[in-house]
């Protein structure tokens, strides 16, 4: 995928520009339609864009049963970044990865002090914070890091385990027991 020319629309080059296609904030550009990422549509564009890269991936290695890989960063155990994507030698190694953090769990990244933050949000911040001023800390270039799409069939995962449960919304608590709800700009804020 990365060997394959820049204008090729399988290449690794032109999946990573899929991804700010419709971002909004990185620069200004009063033509764009929608926001995919401060809107109902983060999970469903995030969906399908795994989806399709997932697609591409079987046919350049002419595969139908591959999957991608996710990165469980919502286990304890598994929050480190995984070893295959750490080592230079590597082609999933990002060079443009802040060294500091490669064996930090995620939530210790967080420098935040409130603790009713929710999980995504804690989670989202953990990362731009892990990756500022690297690919993965800036939405127009976050799919330049092979990580990213470990870490986006995390939340393709985590939507499809929510619709196991039958598309059920449950209530949440904030620290005094207080029933709250959330919208999801909040989340994404």
């Amino acid at each position: 995928m990365k060997n394959l020319s820049s204008d090729d629309p399988r290449s690794f080059t032109a999946q990573a520009k899929a991804h700010c296609a419709y971002w909004n904030g990185g620069y200004h550009d009063s033509k764009l339609l929608l926001d995919v990422h401060g809107s109902w549509l983060f999970f469903p564009f995030h969906r399908w864009y795994m989806y399709f890269f997932e697609k591409i991936c079987q046919n350049l290695i002419n595969d139908d049963t591959f999957a991608l890989p996710f990165w469980n960063w919502d286990n304890p155990p598994t929050m480190f970044l995984p070893a295959i994507f750490k080592g230079s030698s590597s082609p999933l190694y990002g060079s443009k990865r802040n060294p500091t953090h490669l064996n930090t769990v995620i939530d210790m990244c967080w420098e935040g002090t409130d603790s009713t933050d929710n999980t995504m949000k804690v989670i989202r911040n953990n990362l731009c914070r892990m990756y500022r001023q690297m690919d993965m800390g800036s939405f127009y270039s976050a799919g330049r890091d092979p990580v990213f799409y470990s870490h986006h069939a995390n939340l393709d995962r985590m939507w499809s385990l929510w619709n196991s449960l039958g598309g059920q919304n449950f209530t949440d608590s904030d620290r005094d027991s207080a029933i709250v709800s959330i919208v999801m700009v909040t989340i994404l804020e």
